[in-house]
């Protein structure tokens, strides 16, 4: 009976069927926020009734999956998470909390990462690439302090809503490392503010035109960090992506390798080398014993 649970637990239908549970609770969640699901809010109560017992159901079976020892259902942590999940929308305490209530079952749409290999591959890339990405991180938060710290010098007089503090000034380049509207603010600093005809003066601004600081400082900083810092951060990402699919495989082809190393074994010399672990095994008990008493 066990055996049977584990190939319907690792069978490929199985998992099939909780990725197709997963998309209808999320259709069945977006549809709920929307105001025209009123109509339809029995009908959506006993879908979500329907799609919480069956996940019930897939957590029993692979804790059932597990026996004699269930709780090596929780050594992997994305099975823990959809533990967690699916306990949030079930625990009589939390299931009362409205807020609660409707996060599990938004976050029932991220137990697809646990169910696909190929996204649990991106996010264990993610996770592995945190520290690399920590320091191009790091260099992008030193790249924004100096030129805030510049463009409140140069440009705060004449545009004191973009550039008249280091928070306004972090904010505005923020928006430029986008690409978007970087040009009008240039002309902007370039022209003064009382010259430009797309701008008119801000209150409190004295126009002062910077024609050579102005696009010299926009470009660098578009170079610097469109350009190098934000491909860094793509670069360590791919990287992180790349060495932990090369590891998926090296783990399934070492897989394959024992499968079948054990299938082409000697039925009869597996029996024997059994007899003999267990035999050493009854050894180490009785040497114990013999340690103890």
């Amino acid at each position: 009976m066990i055996a049977r649970i584990k190939r319907l637990v690792a069978s490929r239908a199985f998992q099939y069927l909780i990725v197709i549970l997963i998309v209808i609770s999320s259709i069945a969640v977006g549809i709920e926020v929307d105001p025209v699901a009123e109509s339809v809010t029995p009908q959506l109560i006993r879908l979500r009734n329907l799609i919480t017992a069956l996940f019930l159901i897939e957590i029993g079976l692979k804790l059932v999956a597990e026996w004699p020892r269930p709780w090596r259902f929780f050594r992997d942590p994305w099975q823990v998470f959809d533990f967690v999940v699916v306990g949030m929308c079930v625990i009589p305490g939390l299931a009362a909390t409205a807020p609660v209530l409707r996060l599990g079952r938004i976050l029932r749409a991220l137990r697809m990462i646990t169910i696909l290999p190929e996204l649990r591959t991106i996010v264990s890339a993610l996770m592995n690439s945190l520290p690399r990405v920590s320091y191009v991180g790091l260099l992008l938060f030193l790249h924004f302090f100096v030129y805030s710290v510049l463009g409140v010098g140069l440009f705060g007089k004449n545009d004191p809503g973009h550039f008249g503090s280091l928070l306004r000034a972090a904010l505005t380049l923020f928006s430029v490392i986008t690409l978007e509207g970087w040009v009008e603010l240039m002309y902007t600093q370039m022209l003064g503010s009382a010259d430009h005809a797309s701008n008119l003066p801000m209150l409190g601004s004295v126009s002062h035109a910077e024609p050579v600081w102005a696009p010299l400082y926009f470009v660098t900083f578009i170079l610097l960090g469109t350009m190098i810092i934000m491909n860094l951060f793509v670069g360590v990402i791919v990287n992180g992506v790349q060495e932990a699919s090369d590891e998926s495989k090296d783990m399934k082809e070492n897989g394959q390798r024992v499968n079948q190393t054990v299938s082409s074994a000697n039925p009869e010399r597996l029996a024997m080398l059994e007899e003999k672990l267990s035999g050493v095994l009854e050894e180490i008990k009785e040497l114990r014993k013999n340690a103890s008493a």
